[in-house]
């Protein structure tokens, strides 16, 4: 005789799949934000790179027969009449200014905020104040500020007997200008982070130091800086990115000029697809671009992870 089911158990295999699933239900749960969040980068970076192989433009975009060559567009961007090695140049030179000023700074005011003094919140909210504002919005501040004729910053410089300057207008002060405002809207969020930093940073070597005679330099030189550096790095690999991929705020006070003093690597793809509708060689140089953004993100990361 067949041996009567409990009506009330699930069958062996449901069991099974039961068990299966309350030991991987955090995996389980996550599983479709996870493919959705793959969907969403893998067919716009695959789309980007079949572009990328393609002659685009506004000629045959429509039609869907834009050729096929190859690597034709990548030899453009590197040696060829389209090559984007001044604009690399010039973000660079943006980068590694803008980048390290504003961790200098931001180490700076950190080392000052981590101290207690009157007014410590009023005038920390009011540093803060730039990361709260949008790009175009700082980009149209700033360009009232410097203007040439009746910019405040002129204003300010007469008193200390400087004749006003173009600063928007001439190459070298473009390119100054535009560091300078990255500066004034980057170095708040590096602030923040190594106020953090050092708010977590143990306090017995601080006083084995003070026992031994330690001055405040040699404490910061050989106990604060070596241990607030993995913080130092997270926050110039965030900003570099950042640097790298900049163009709101350049856009709305230069525009790229004059010329091409401020036009960096962001603002040499948007006057590739955007004015010159070339979009198979835009396409080419903005997978340059994520290819140099990945390649200094893993050299820091490298950096980083032989430090921990």
């Amino acid at each position: 005789m067949v041996a009567a089911r409990n009506p009330g158990r699930p069958s062996p295999f449901l069991e099974r799949y039961l068990l299966w699933a309350d030991r991987h239900s955090k995996y389980i749960l996550v599983a479709p934000a996870i493919v959705l969040l793959i969907a969403l980068i893998a067919f716009p970076l695959f789309y980007l790179f079949d572009l990328s192989l393609r002659d685009v433009s506004i000629l045959n975009i429509r039609s869907g027969e834009a050729p096929y060559v190859g690597l034709g567009n990548y030899a453009d961007v590197t040696v060829g009449p389209a090559s984007m090695g001044p604009a690399l140049l010039r973000t660079m030179i943006f980068a590694g200014w803008a980048v390290s000023i504003q961790l200098l700074f931001g180490l700076g005011l950190a080392l000052v905020f981590n101290r207690q003094f009157v007014g410590k919140n009023l005038i920390m909210t009011l540093i803060l104040v730039p990361i709260l504002m949008t790009p175009v919005v700082i980009g149209i501040f700033w360009q009232l500020l410097l203007n040439a004729e009746w910019g405040l910053v002129n204003e300010l410089i007469s008193f200390l007997g400087i004749s006003p300057q173009v600063w928007l207008g001439n190459p070298t002060l473009a390119m100054v200008s535009v560091i300078g405002v990255e500066i004034w809207w980057g170095t708040p969020f590096v602030t923040l982070i190594l106020l953090g930093g050092l708010s977590a940073l143990p306090q017995e070597p601080y006083e084995a130091a003070a026992i031994d005679g330690a001055s405040s330099w040699q404490s910061f030189r050989f106990i604060t800086l070596p241990l607030l550096a993995p913080i130092l790095m997270i926050a110039a690999l965030i900003r570099t990115i950042d640097a790298f991929r900049a163009f709101d705020i350049i856009y709305v006070l230069t525009g790229g000029g004059p010329g091409t003093a401020t036009r960096v690597f962001a603002l040499e793809i948007f006057e590739t697809a955007f004015q010159r509708n070339v979009y198979g060689t835009a396409s080419t140089q903005a997978v340059v671009l994520m290819l140099v953004i990945l390649v200094f993100t893993a050299l820091l990361l490298r950096r980083l992870g032989k430090r921990a």
